[in-house]
């Protein structure tokens, strides 16, 4: 027999409620970081345009600067110790 208090209970239904949270926090970084490479002629990691919005949107951004003329961005994603270099000048 299987007896529950109301701690227990609590427990398991903040680690339910939390795990897939957690889940979808690493899919949607996973889907930006897709978008993502190494420019090894540039020395530099580039991130792809179609990325930036779903970034955003998920709230995975620690930082952006945007370039003197505005037609390059970097950002940091959170987490992160890089930035990346996202062509705008289209």
């Amino acid at each position: 027999m299987f007896f529950c208090t109301s701690e227990s209970i609590t427990a398991f239904l903040s680690l339910l409620t939390t795990y897939p949270l957690q889940e979808r926090i690493l899919l949607d970084r996973d889907r930006v970081v897709s978008k993502t490479w190494y420019n090894e002629e540039k020395n530099r990691w580039e991130m792809h345009p179609v990325a930036v919005p779903h970034a955003v949107s998920k709230k995975l951004i620690e930082h952006v600067r945007i370039r003197y003329d505005g037609r390059a961005m970097y950002i940091a994603l959170k987490g992160e110790d890089k930035e990346f270099y996202v062509d705008i000048k289209v």
